[in-house]
């Protein structure tokens, strides 16, 4: 309680977090071994695509970063942030989005297995759309106008004004980064994507996106959002303080992600096992989704 006013953690959010948690790798397994790839098999000629075809498991490192990346999710709905952000805080709120589409969503990304990846992409309206977004300006053009979109003032007024707004706009934002993240980390199946290298710059640029929104944040000397405004005079807060405050966190965020991303990305370039290196040897997922391409005219 600050100053008279209360909160309450959501039960649905909780509940849905925490059996997402303690079941979903296991779930994850689970589909894993229900695959049956027998009849795929006689089709490989090389025993390292068999290999790749069979591996249908979750690791366990990648079963710690699904569960820390779902908590995360959790944080930005659940109280104490989410309540913030979306009545009393532009800090709570920027903050929120911030974690949840910087820093939640690849690492959720990063945990799901490649055979899963392969599953959840496959079917050929998915993949065509995703085909055409995860193009390096399409997907850059697209997450720029999300983020920003998601500071401007009128926006975020619109956002907080019932949880309904609060929700469509997160989707919003989530999906423009889902194809960002996409882009940069080369995740769908049968395309050759950016190289190393382009993934740095790329991510580079991706990083400089909301450092202009926050550079009118944190210089500007009155308060520009008013829903905010009134909500941080309601729990004792300057409202340019936080709007400061709200500035910056998303302008060391997005550049300590995007560009720790990008030097990992560049150091582990010759690392043929690395999940985001730029293997010129196709696995069977790539092979697998070429050819369906084919059937399909795609």
């Amino acid at each position: 309680m600050i100053e008279g006013i209360s909160f309450a953690p959501h039960a649905i959010s909780v509940v849905i977090s925490l059996f997402a948690i303690a079941v979903g790798p296991y779930a994850i397994r689970r589909t894993g071994r229900n695959i049956d790839l027998r009849e795929a098999s006689s089709l490989l000629a090389s025993p390292e695509l068999a290999s790749d075809a069979f591996v249908r498991t979750m690791t366990r490192r990648q079963a710690v970063q699904f569960r820390v990346a779902i908590l995360l999710a959790f944080l930005t709905f659940a109280w104490p942030i989410g309540d913030l952000a979306m009545r009393y805080s532009l800090f709570a709120y920027l903050m929120s989005n911030s974690l949840l589409a910087i820093i939640a969503l690849p690492l959720f990304l990063i945990s799901l297995p490649k055979w899963l990846l392969n599953v959840l992409t496959r079917h050929r309206y998915i993949d065509r759309i995703l085909m055409s977004l995860t193009r390096p300006i399409a997907s850059s053009a697209l997450f720029s106008a999300a983020f920003i979109a998601s500071m401007v003032p009128s926006v975020v007024s619109l956002a907080t004004s019932s949880e309904l707004a609060f929700v469509l706009e997160r989707l919003i934002l989530l999906f423009a980064s889902l194809i960002m993240w996409f882009t940069a980390l080369n995740l769908l199946p049968g395309t050759r994507g950016l190289s190393p290298l382009g993934r740095v710059a790329y991510l580079f640029a991706q990083s400089l996106i909301p450092t202009f929104p926050a550079l009118i944040l944190i210089f500007t000397r009155h308060s520009i959002y008013p829903h905010f405004a009134a909500g941080a005079h309601m729990i004792g807060l300057d409202p340019v303080s936080d709007q400061l405050a709200a500035g910056g966190v998303v302008k060391v965020i997005s550049i300590a992600i995007f560009w720790s991303m990008g030097g990992y990305i560049l150091a582990k370039a010759n690392d043929t096992d690395d999940e985001f290196s730029n293997v010129a040897d196709s696995t069977w997922h790539d092979i697998e989704r070429e050819i369906e391409r084919g059937e399909h005219g795609r």
